[in-house]
This record gives structure tokens, C-alpha cells and sequence, in this order.
């Protein structure tokens, strides 16, 4: 896990909010349990119920840490179930377990669902995701008669009742650039995790309730709606949960009245898109989290009831906490390679959104401390990651750890490849060769005088991150194979040759949230065809 720090990386500010508009949209799911009469009893100043301890008071934010890339990694590989990139991640229990809904998989924007753990790992790892798949192996799709889920079009939230699981998707989405937006919500049902054929409900041109998020209390389904895309205020309906596939008998906030017209905003603010709320299992207050443009990140209000009234918002996400940390920052604009971009994306920003609450692991790691978990996409790299957020009570103290603290400091043994090419790395099949340039710079190569392109093998060393060391640097340049930084069993950067032998890309990996980890910078070439090497040089901790 890394411990997220606003680094003042002002550049990350200005970016266009290009990155997550350009990806999909899609919200959150769970059947969270409660009393609403417990949740009308919560103190609407503090956002406290009346059995907290005395004299404390509404919760502040101490941090938020990066638990980790959920998808496509060593632990939830992608490739295996037929797809190389997923995004979003709607979360919703059911039957003891915790599902997980995504959205479009790259390439052919198809639909999937995962299910784990109700219990979060207490072993260090992120959940184990099993893919609900066919006898081939691969992903079963979401599929409802007649709606079309392609692009942009996917689900947003799952309403177990009884047998039944009932599925919210956003549809209809049109790629205009004067719309940008999409025109219908559809709900459809299943038994139990069945998602494909699933049996439609109803289809129903919206402009408030497209991303939903749903919280069942009590019998009662409280619905919060969004509209436009990433334009919306936030709005809310009720229905009886035996009632949600009758959209006719939905009443909207404030008079909960009939007919989605006379819906008026809980939240008048025009930023939101992807929205998810949940009840605090412990605390009893109503949470919502969702991404937006000003400021721009991942906010956080509370409230005693679906109602409110709603707080102001915690800014607990910024981009610059994510950006060359686990989210891919433009080459072209930062001027080198972070290490986190999918493959050809590298001139392409990623982005923050789709922050899906997950309180079956919410936690309180010590008293009057409570930790919020949500799934938050990235864009670039195309893939769903875990997010932890710390709250506390005013005055309880709650700092992230003082990672690599007293710890010598890092070094790599001849980075530079000065001292007999490859001494001091461990090195694994074919062996590589340096060479001087007419610039004097000494670079390694993994294409060797007698294989050739067809030569395989490694290079690796390992280093412990001190608590004053930011960075591994280096040059590449060469074919398709890669140059990788592993943190246990996953790779954490990867960074490619580009298929230039004149010139070189800087590489810089940020090691800031990794202090205290013990990694291994490894040269990877398992590549026999054409262009299947890679070439490197200057390796340098800073």
C-alpha cells in the first residue's frame, strides 16, 4: 500500500480534466443495511449517533494511502478471462460475498462482474477477485435484451432483494461532442449473480436519474441520481424495494412527489457524474462519495439521513496524489516515462473517477478512527484500483507511518554498467552486452552478438527504499522488451523500448509512496522476435 501525499506537482493541476472525461461513467452498488429510524436519530451538526462517546464531534479527514491496482496484476490477471483492461468498479453484497461490477473491458467494451471476500485480507494483499465466467474460461458479459452495452454504456449499480438482484446500466450514450452525454436508464433483473441473459424491467429516458447509487433501509429504496455527464447536480426518489421496477411509483425529493419533473436537487452542485453512496455500518451516517471538476478530485460529504442535511465536502482525493504515483501523467507534457502507462498510451493523460464505496471494508483501526475503502479508476493505466481513506475525531491524532525510516541509504551496485557491464546484477539465460557510444555513455543491450533479437534473459538487483529517496532514474531506448520494478509479486512500473535505436526516452520512477519497500529493478527481455530486445543505461536512485 502507498501512503498518498499532496507533492505540489502543480503541472497535474492544469492537465486537462482531459483524462477522466474521456473515459466511462458508471456508479455503485450494495444492499447496505440499517435502521432509517437509527439514521434520523444521528445529530445533524456533529454526524454523530447519540451513543458515541461525549464530546465528540464531526469527523476530519488525516489521510488517504493507495492500497494497490485491483486489476490486471499477478494477483486478478486479466488476459486469462479475455480481456487487458477494465474500469470502474461497483461493489454490492450478496449471498456472503462482495461483488464487484465493471465497466467496459478493453478492448470490445463488454461488461463483467467479480466476486470475493466479504472479509477484507488481513495478509497484506488486495482481495482475490474470482470472474464470473463460462466453461472457456472467460468473462461472461452483462447482457439485457434489446439495450445495447457497448461503449460507454454499463452497468451502475445492483439492488439485491430476495432471489432477485436487480441491475441499474446507463445507456443510450452519444458521442457528439454537442451532447457527450447519455439519454436512458435501464434496469433489469437476475436470480441471484446471474447477469446474462438478465430480464428487463424498464428503459426510461432520464436527465436526473442515469448514474445511480441505491441504499435499501429498511424496505425502502433510496435512490441518488445524477444526469448530465459529470455536469449533474445530485438528486434523490424513493421507492419501496418491492416497487423499483415500477418507475411510476418512484417519488422524487422534495415533496416525494410523483413524476421525475418535479425533482429538485439535495446537492446543487453541477460536477457530478459517477456517484456512490453507502450507510456507515458502524457509525449509522450516510456517506457519498463522487469525482469532480471543481475542485477537482474525489469528494466525501456525510449526513444523518438520505435527506440530509449533507455536508460540506472533504476533498479526500487530488490528482496530484495520483499522478506518477499509480496514474499515468502525459510523456509529452512531464518530458519522461513514469512507468505507469498502458502500452502506445504514453502521450495520454489518466484521470481520477468512479469512487465506489465498499463499507464491508470499512474499518477502525483505533479509536475514533475510522477507515473508508472505495474502488477508484484510473483511465491510464485502464484498470481499477483499491482506495483507503482515513476519518477521525477532532482531536484524535492519525498520521501515516514514517515509512523507511532509519533504513541506510538506497543503492544500486554499478547502475551505470562502468564496472564489467553486468557485475553486482543477477542475471538469468542469455548474457548481455554493453557498449561505449559516440557519446561516451556506457548502454547495455539485451540483444546479443550471437542470438541476436532471438536472445532471452534478465538483469535484476534489489534495493530497500530509504525514507529520503524519491526516485529511480534511468535511460531506454531499443525494441519491446521492458524494464520492470517489482514490489513482491507485481510489477508496479513498466516502462518499454520504443522501437528507437537513435534516441532514448528518460525514464523516472517516483518511489515516494514506496519507502520502506524492498523492490526489484529488473531488465526483462522474453522476447525472440524482431525488434525483441531492449536497451538501457544510467540506472540512478535519487
Amino acid at each position: 500500500m502507498t501512503i498518498l501525499r499532496a507533492l505540489g506537482l502543480g503541472l497535474a493541476l492544469t492537465m486537462a480534466a482531459c483524462a477522466p472525461d474521456a473515459a466511462e461513467t458508471s456508479p455503485p452498488g450494495s444492499d447496505a443495511t440499517g435502521s432509517h429510524a437509527d439514521a434520523a436519530s444521528v445529530d445533524a451538526a456533529t454526524g454523530q449517533r447519540p451513543d458515541a462517546d461525549p464530546g465528540e464531534g464531526p469527523l476530519e479527514l488525516r489521510y488517504t494511502e493507495h492500497l494497490g491496482q485491483l486489476t490486471g496484476t499477478a494477483r486478478n490477471p486479466l488476459l486469462p478471462v479475455g480481456m487487458s483492461g477494465t474500469d470502474l468498479g461497483v461493489a454490492f453484497a450478496r449471498d456472503g460475498l462482495v461483488a464487484i461490477m465493471f465497466g467496459d473491458a478493453w478492448m470490445d467494451n463488454r461488461d463483467s462482474m467479480a466476486i470475493t471476500a466479504a472479509a477484507f485480507p488481513d495478509d497484506g494483499h488486495l482481495p482475490k477477485l474470482t470472474w464470473l465466467s463460462g466453461d472457456n474460461g472467460q468473462f461472461i458479459p452483462f447482457a439485457v435484451p434489446e439495450i445495447d452495452l457497448g461503449a460507454f454504456n454499463v452497468p451502475v449499480e445492483a439492488v439485491p432483494a430476495g432471489d432477485l438482484t436487480y441491475y441499474f446500466f446507463s445507456t443510450g450514450y452519444d458521442f457528439s461532442p454537442d451532447v457527450g452525454r447519455h439519454s436512458h436508464s435501464v434496469l433489469a433483473h437476475g436470480t441471484g449473480l446471474t447477469m446474462s441473459p438478465l430480464v428487463l424491467d424498464h428503459k426510461v429516458a432520464s436527465d436526473r436519474f442515469i448514474n445511480v447509487s441505491v441504499v435499501v433501509d429498511d424496505g425502502t429504496a433510496w435512490i441518488f441520481g445524477s444526469g448530465a455527464y459529470r455536469k449533474s447536480p445530485v438528486y434523490l426518489a424513493r421507492v419501496p424495494l418491492s416497487q423499483i421496477a415500477d418507475r411510476d411509483a418512484w417519488r422524487y425529493w422534495p415533496a416525494f412527489s410523483a413524476g421525475e419533473q418535479t425533482a429538485e436537487p439535495i446537492m446543487p452542485i453541477p460536477c457530478v457524474g459517477e456517484l456512490s453512496v453507502r450507510r456507515h455500518p458502524a457509525l449509522g451516517i450516510w456517506l457519498m462519495a463522487y469525482n469532480c471538476g471543481e475542485p477537482r478530485g474525489i469528494h466525501l460529504r456525510t449526513a444523518p439521513a438520505p435527506e440530509g442535511p449533507w455536508s460540506e465536502p472533504l476533498l479526500v482525493y487530488t490528482p496530484e496524489m495520483g499522478y506518477e504515483h499509480f496514474i499515468h501523467a502525459n510523456e509529452s507534457v512531464v518530458g519522461h516515462d513514469d512507468g505507469l502507462s498502458d502500452r502506445g498510451r504514453e502521450n495520454e493523460w489518466g484521470g481520477e473517477y468512479g469512487p465506489y464505496l465498499v463499507p464491508e471494508w470499512f474499518s477502525s483501526p483505533a479509536p475514533g478512527v475510522f477507515a473508508i475503502v472505495y474502488l477508484m479508476s484510473s483511465w491510464n493505466p485502464y484498470q481499477a484500483h483499491l482506495m483507503r481513506t482515513y476519518l477521525a475525531r477532532p482531536g484524535v491524532s492519525w498520521a501515516p507511518p514514517d515509512a523507511g525510516a532509519g533504513l541506510p541509504p538506497a543503492t544500486l551496485t554499478n547502475g551505470d554498467f562502468g564496472d564489467g557491464c553486468t557485475a553486482g546484477w543477477e542475471h538469468t539465460g542469455a548474457t548481455f552486452v554493453c557498449f561505449t557510444d559516440d557519446d561516451g555513455l556506457i548502454r547495455l543491450t539485451t540483444s546479443t552478438p550471437g542470438q541476436g533479437d532471438a536472445a532471452t534473459g534478465t538483469l535484476s538487483q534489489k534495493f530497500a527504499v530509504d525514507d529520503q529517496t524519491h526516485e529511480l532514474g534511468f535511460f531506454i531506448h531499443g525494441g519491446d522488451a521492458e524494464v520492470d520494478l517489482v514490489d513482491g509479486d507485481e510489477v508496479i512500473r513498466r516502462s518499454f523500448g520504443r522501437r528507437d535505436n537513435e534516441t532514448e526516452t528518460e525514464v523516472r520512477w517516483n518511489l515516494e509512496d514506496l519507502r520502506g519497500h524492498t523492490l526489484t529493478v529488473i531488465i526483462d527481455d522474453h522476447l525472440t522476435g524482431p525488434w525483441g530486445f531492449v536497451g538501457a543505461r544510467g540506472f540512478e536512485l535519487r
